[in-house]
């Protein structure tokens, strides 16, 4: 029997202007689970978002949440520090958190569709 070949291959970055500076995404395992993570850990705060009854106090809460949620997963993708380059001196807006996001998560899934197509 004939024995498997593997040859090490460089990590694939993807590059994803933001704010008129590009970031490269590292297109690894890693990467893929802190997506993962951040659909996860986001999708019961966005059910939240239709809540009419929420306080004043619990919007903050969940900003600060969807801030978190966001910082970890921006981290973990493309480096530490990443999250404050990009939202320094902003209110923390959700929307703009999730579009950013969406933005990012499309800008892999574009790159990755060239390499299977």
């Amino acid at each position: 029997m004939k024995n498997f070949a593997f040859e090490k291959q460089e990590i694939k970055t993807v590059p994803v202007s933001i704010e008129n500076h590009v970031y490269c995404v590292k297109a690894s395992i890693r990467s893929v689970k802190a997506i993962e993570q951040y659909t996860k850990n986001m999708k019961p705060l966005i059910k939240s978002l239709t809540s009419e009854s929420m306080s004043k106090k619990q919007e903050k809460e969940l900003r600060q949440s969807v801030a978190r949620i966001t910082e970890r997963c921006l981290d973990a993708l493309v480096g530490k520090g990443t999250y404050y380059k990009i939202f320094a001196d902003r209110a923390i807006d959700i929307a703009e958190h999730c579009n950013l996001m969406s933005f990012v998560f499309d800008q892999i899934k574009e790159s990755a569709s060239e390499y299977t197509a």
